[in-house]
């Protein structure tokens, strides 16, 4: 009965469609364009008439629901892990190295010796150039002062050719 009265109501939709509206004869196209045209006489539509529409009765079913049960709420207590901060570790540094090379055939003739004791930096390099001058350099370094060298050349057992200071 219910596919009945559904079939008739679209029957119905789709015939007021067709004819151009709710009962008003007939259905006028709407356009952003205007095209009118004075070469033909206008033209009379006969009467329109509709058909008496039959609406059939509704019958109501009765829903019925089931009833709703819910659980109980069950309360857990929740236990927090403490929270560990980083602490970062401070190593107090401290370190002393040293090496050389002493390559004749070559002659890569080198040495370094470094030290260090928290923010104190110290240390020596000599280092044989190619136009026979040995670079010695002794340098310190600390927070307070920066970083200062003194930088000696020397020739095949001369002392001192020339003399810089770096700060």
């Amino acid at each position: 009965m219910i596919c009945k009265a559904i079939f008739l109501c679209a029957l119905v939709a789709v015939s007021q469609a067709q004819l151009g509206g709710y009962g008003h004869g007939h259905g006028h196209a709407v356009s952003s364009q205007s095209i009118v045209r004075h070469d033909h006489a206008p033209i009379h539509h006969a009467p329109i008439h509709h058909a008496p529409i039959h609406h059939a009765p509704i019958h109501h079913i009765p829903i019925h629901h089931a009833p709703i049960h819910h659980a109980p709420i069950l309360h857990v207590p929740v236990h927090h892990a403490p929270i560990h901060k980083h602490v970062e570790e401070y190593a107090h540094p401290a370190y002393k190295f040293e090496y050389s090379v002493h390559d004749e055939h070559t002659k890569d003739i080198k040495s370094q010796s470094e030290s260090r004791d928290g923010d104190v930096v110290e240390g020596h390099y000599s280092l044989l150039q190619p136009d026979g001058h040995v670079r010695n350099v002794n340098y310190h370094a600390d927070k307070h002062n920066g970083f200062n060298a003194e930088v000696t050349y020397t020739h095949a057992g001369h002392q001192g050719h020339g003399h810089q200071g770096y700060n």
